[in-house]
């Protein structure tokens, strides 16, 4: 699954072994600075690349915020 507000408890509890950090805010604020890169004349790739991150117990503690958007 995805990095939800459920996740670090269920990762931290062994529920959940592992999720990845598809975050919707990551990805909004990507899709906005292309598209105002585009619309101020900049060249933009066509295709871009939003970098995934395993999460589980190891770096759990790092994703916590931005998995409660």
């Amino acid at each position: 699954g995805n990095c939800t507000p459920q996740t670090p408890d269920a990762i931290r509890s062994g529920r959940l072994y592992s999720s990845a950090s598809q975050i919707p805010t990551f990805l909004g604020d990507r899709a906005i600075a292309v598209a105002a890169a585009y619309f101020s004349g900049q060249t933009v790739e066509k295709t871009n690349y939003i970098p995934v991150e395993v999460i589980n117990k190891s770096n759990i503690d790092k994703w916590t915020g931005p998995c409660s958007y």
